[in-house]
């Protein structure tokens, strides 16, 4: 993603300008759209790619999720060391036993960096923050993960960090199973 884009994605996410357009959507399409936008990337970077994605249907913005499933990716390749791996998993929650919490799909991007120190990880979802990047293979514009925050927040999703050995991002995402009226539809 450039600047331009970045700063306009950033611009609709805090002004609350940002219009989905909500369909049912197949994780493993959003998954593999990201991919495709970043092979080359992960390649020149000697990154390998690997996923496991259950079938779900999420009703969701699917440009949307696209671009958060590609800021989090590009940002485990560009703190990942080269010949190392990203695994990116889309997995279901049932939440069921909890009142008042629907069912969701976990998206999970796990790298082998360094990790994130926690006075980092209290700031890291702030616009322009970034922390140090001394020993990485890139460095950003800090705006990524202030936006995909503010997309997956549209969504009525979470996002947050686990960060040990090493670097996870994993978010959550309303999950919507197909009714028959909506699988009609797509037939």
């Amino acid at each position: 993603m450039n600047l331009v884009d970045s700063l306009l994605d950033v611009q609709q996410v805090t002004l609350g300008k940002l219009i989905l357009v909500p369909k049912i959507c197949q994780t493993d399409d959003l998954v593999q759209a990201a991919i495709d936008l970043l092979r080359v990337t992960a390649q020149d970077h000697r990154i390998a790619l690997v996923t496991h994605t259950d079938l779900i249907s999420v009703w969701a913005d699917a440009d949307c999720i696209v671009k958060v499933l590609t800021r989090l990716i590009s940002n485990a390749i560009t703190f990942s060391s080269a010949n190392s791996t990203v695994w990116i998993v889309a997995e279901p929650i049932n939440n069921l036993h909890v009142p008042g919490v629907q069912p969701a799909v976990r998206f999970q991007i796990r790298d082998q960096g360094q990790g994130i120190t926690a006075p980092d990880l209290e700031n890291i979802f702030e616009a322009f923050y970034q922390v140090d990047t001394s020993s990485s293979n890139d460095s950003g514009n800090g705006l990524s993960l202030a936006i995909c925050r503010g997309m997956i927040e549209q969504h009525g999703g979470r996002i947050w960090i686990e960060s040990q050995l090493g670097v996870a991002l994993p978010f959550l995402s309303p999950y919507l199973p197909r009714s028959r009226k909506q699988q009609n539809q797509l037939a």
